[in-house]
């Protein structure tokens, strides 16, 4: 069954109602952009037909630096308990933006230079070098 949602990113201020189909398991199904409920000034120059994918990806990027921080701090076989405490201090200083040019900018203090490095190669890695700037400045 088609189903609708309308999706309003923490990573801008676009509204989106996006289409899918439920009866297509998860790992193989599509979305297409249905409506552009608001438009950002960030994605005034985006056309339709790119605007989800743009969106969808900038939020992808910054879950994707939050997950990579969470990896790196996590100890091994934390349960489920420890693993949320960890998501709520890391949510407390993880600071994080774009740039003129949209490139990601994430700030997290509480991580050494060492941890700052394998964060950096592994954003680059993931999200492409030079789509996301890493530092660890206490503020």
């Amino acid at each position: 069954m088609l189903r609708q949602t309308r999706w309003s990113p923490d990573t801008c201020n676009c509204v989106l109602d996006y289409q899918w189909d439920d009866s297509v398991p998860e790992s193989a199904r599509t979305y297409t952009l249905k409506n552009i409920e608001k438009r950002c000034p960030e994605h005034n120059a985006v056309n339709n037909d790119q605007l989800y994918d743009a969106v969808l990806s900038e939020n992808q990027g910054k879950n994707a630096a939050f997950g990579e921080i969470e990896r790196l701090l996590a100890p091994p076989n934390q349960d489920a308990d420890a693993r949320e405490a960890l998501q709520r201090k890391i949510s407390r200083s993880f600071d994080w933006r774009f740039d003129d040019q949209r490139k990601l900018v994430v700030n997290y203090p509480e991580i050494t230079d060492g941890q700052l490095m394998q964060l950096q190669q592994a954003l680059d890695a993931r999200l492409g070098s030079g789509k996301v700037s890493c530092s660890n400045t206490r503020r």
